[in-house]
């Protein structure tokens, strides 16, 4: 539905790292968003939900309430606090007004969504050489567990 006269709001430039990550905190990653109204109205209150995903499990969720301005387009880097189960792809979705409270003009330009690859956080904490006559040799992997 098109409606004249009304606030456009939109979320583009989801930044989060590229490629595959260690299993640290969503935090690290993820970046910000930029939200836009691209319109002559402001709109008090917009609702924007973050929710990260595996799969079809949603594993965290996050709601801030904020004012933007007519014509008005900011950087927001909301502070997240999770660390990640276990290595694996995430979707991190950034959406505002996604119960369609405000009336706009375009209704399907509200979320943006990023791919997040986890990997395991291996580290090796022992290694062994056995020696060989009068040298150590190091054969390469002699260990590797994860450290969680």
């Amino acid at each position: 539905m098109l409606t004249i006269g009304a606030p456009d709001l939109t979320v583009t430039g989801l930044d989060v790292l590229a490629g595959p990550q260690v299993n640290h905190g969503l935090g690290e990653y993820f970046r910000g968003f930029r939200l836009s109204n691209r319109s002559d109205f402001d709109v008090n209150n917009a609702r924007v939900h973050i929710e990260l995903r595996r799969d079809s499990e949603q594993l965290f969720s996050s709601d801030l309430i904020t004012d933007i301005h007519a014509n008005e387009s900011r950087l927001l880097v909301p502070t997240v606090d999770f660390e990640f189960p276990d290595s694996g792809i995430y979707y991190l979705t950034v959406g505002v007004d996604t119960e369609n409270n405000v009336e706009e003009t375009d209704e399907n330009n509200n979320t943006a969504t990023a791919e997040l690859r986890i990997l395991p956080d291996l580290r090796c904490s022992e290694l062994h050489a056995p020696p060989i006559g009068h040298h150590h040799i190091l054969q390469a992997p002699a260990c590797l567990r994860s450290h969680r």
